[in-house]
């Protein structure tokens, strides 16, 4: 079934609005209404409203606490969803029906609309499920879309203007990192995105936004008024971010500096950048990767884990500290990494997801496999008994390129909780319960081995 609505309009008109924007397809919007009304009661008109708007939400108030008026009733419209709905205002007047095939038009009344059945009467003879395009002489009253309306109590005849916040869903944001790298791979530029997504139906001119980084459980926490500015301008501080983030319970809030058009779609605002980044390339081989789901079977069983190979991976650490021109609350996002080639043209090297990263706190970026850099892991003896099991390794790194490298290695000991390293010959520390970590240096064109043996017991 086909509708088609002369002179209609179907988006909703932009509004201009305070916005806090959260991480999980929600926001809370806050804007001003004014409405003409009359002493005693009368109703306002409708307010058009997301199709995500939670009507259990509304908060509506006067600007002006001296007027005495109050709201004594709240309706919600949803909106229609289908064709039939909308048919169902036009029962019993005139419309009218554009036979595609045909290319004819029926005029009559409509008797009925329902989904599994339309009659509309042209003249004597009554015509059931047609087939075509519906013509209506205009819109309902109610509009297409969600809208919500008052009845009001006010003392005064007059024009009043009231705080109206709401909750809503399909709106979300995400923050986007794009790093340089340069030549040497020890520096990196870094610029800072957030990206709006904009889901809800409506569009809103001129919107201060407010960004939080957080998941709130069920009642969000109000927005803050008076969007600042979310960093300095870069003029006064060429070498770093310099943020001006607020703190809301266990929420980082960041105010977008200047008004948003934030149209039904998407659209990718600045958040901020930092200049020479200090950054660690560290190279990491980490084979067996297995989980601590200790059981008799990974005890004694001789093929768990004893085929784990990987690739040795590119990690670049930094820390988020003013020392490395950072030193700012980081929102969760993702990171692509760029470099120059030796033509000057940017390539892109690999991407990766970032935690949310307070101040001074280190964080890693996985770019990607080393080319020239391999390893491998074989597993060199197996012994198992009533009460204790031996497994031994021998891990070989190979350098393929011109320049000396050390790779981090890390062993996950994951057969049983109690363990003890009988023999290595190479260094080695604990990382945690069940990880051991190596750190082997391996020259150029050359290759490099660990042979170790663990030894699990249990009563």
């Amino acid at each position: 079934m086909f509708l088609f609505l002369p002179f209609v309009f179907l988006s909703f008109r932009a509004q201009a609005a305070d916005i806090t924007i959260y991480q999980d397809q929600r926001a809370l919007i806050k804007k001003e209404l004014s409405f003409p009304l009359k002493a005693g009661i009368s109703d306002t008109p409708l307010v058009p409203v997301p199709w995500g708007f939670k009507p259990s939400s509304v908060l509506i108030a006067p600007k002006d606490r001296g007027n005495k008026v109050e709201a004594l009733e709240q309706n919600f419209f949803g909106g229609w969803t289908n064709p039939s709905q909308i048919l169902e205002k036009f029962i019993g007047k005139e419309v009218e029906l554009k036979e595609n095939k045909k290319s004819e038009t029926l005029k009559g009344v409509l008797l009925e609309a329902r989904d599994n059945l339309t009659a509309l009467k042209v003249a004597k003879r009554v015509y059931l499920n047609p087939r075509g395009t519906w013509v209506i002489p205009s819109s309902p009253k109610e509009g297409f879309n969600p809208s919500v309306s008052w009845k009001m109590k006010a003392r005064n005849s007059g024009k009043y203007l009231f705080e109206f916040s709401y909750l809503t869903r399909d709106l979300s944001w995400e923050a986007n990192y794009a790093a340089v790298l340069n030549e040497s791979s020890n520096l990196m530029d870094l610029k800072i995105w957030a990206d709006l997504n904009n889901q809800s139906g409506i569009d809103f001119k001129k919107a201060h936004i407010l960004l939080v980084a957080g998941e709130p459980h069920q009642a969000l926490p109000a927005a803050v008024s008076s969007p600042r500015p979310l960093f300095r301008a870069m003029a006064a501080a060429p070498q770093g971010i310099i943020g001006n983030s607020q703190n809301l319970f266990e929420y980082h809030l960041y105010p977008l500096p200047d008004f948003v058009h934030l149209k039904n779609g998407s659209v990718r605002v600045s958040m901020g950048e930092a200049f020479r980044v200090p950054v660690k390339k560290i190279y990491l081989y980490d084979a067996a990767d297995l989980s601590g789901n200790f059981s008799v079977y990974t005890r004694v069983n001789p093929d768990y884990g004893a085929d784990s190979q990987g690739e040795v991976k590119v990690i670049f650490r930094l820390k988020n500290a003013k020392a490395s021109n950072l030193g700012f609350p980081l929102p969760p996002g993702k990171i692509r990494v760029y470099q120059k080639d030796k033509s000057g043209s940017l390539e892109w090297l690999g991407s990766d997801s970032l935690p949310a990263t307070p101040r001074n706190e280190k964080l890693s970026v996985a770019v990607g496999g080393a080319f020239d850099v391999l390893g491998q892991r074989k597993r060199v003896l197996f012994e198992t008994g009533p009460k204790k099991t031996k497994e031994g390794f021998e891990i070989t790194l190979t350098n393929r390129k011109n320049s000396d490298v050390s790779v981090k290695v890390i062993e996950h000991l994951y057969r049983w909780s109690k363990w003890k390293i009988i023999s290595s010959d190479q260094k080695w520390k604990k990382k945690d319960a069940q990880t051991i970590v190596f750190e082997i240096p391996v020259k150029k064109n050359s290759s490099s081995k660990i042979d170790y043996t663990v030894e699990y017991s249990w009563r």
